[in-house]
């Protein structure tokens, strides 16, 4: 049996931020309802977490990625600083990041190596 933990994330309008906050079941509902007009996006954390796993392992001998990159745990939800509380999908709670958490994060994921760097743009450049 092969089992999939699901990362789903969406982008929504500030307003809506505001509402989600003040009803969290609404969460659910931008997640996960048909024809949702939100831009969503939806990872498989298990092989998300193998390769965060698997790369901190390389770089620091050990297994424990969320301490090595605290910017990738920030952007799953892992390190529970936005949780939102009365919110449950059988992994975890929901979050939620406003604006400039996310340009923070996006910075962050940048300088931890999860993405394109500038330098890549040439000969030998990693992409992720």
């Amino acid at each position: 049996m092969n089992v999939s933990m699901r990362l789903n994330l969406a982008k929504i309008e500030v307003a809506l931020l505001q509402s989600v906050k003040a009803d969290p079941s609404v969460i659910g509902t931008i997640l996960f309802a048909p024809g949702q007009t939100t831009a969503g996006f939806s990872a498989d954390y298990r092989i998300l977490s193998a390769v965060a796993e698997g790369r901190a392992e390389a770089e620091h001998k050990s297994a424990r990625w969320k301490t090595f990159y605290p910017w990738l745990a920030a952007a799953t939800g892992e390190d529970g600083e936005n949780d939102v509380v009365g919110t449950e999908f059988g992994y975890g709670p929901g979050f939620l990041l406003d604006p400039g958490q996310v340009v923070a994060i996006a910075h962050g994921l940048m300088g931890e190596g999860w993405g394109v760097h500038h330098r890549s743009a040439g000969k030998g450049g990693r992409r992720l």
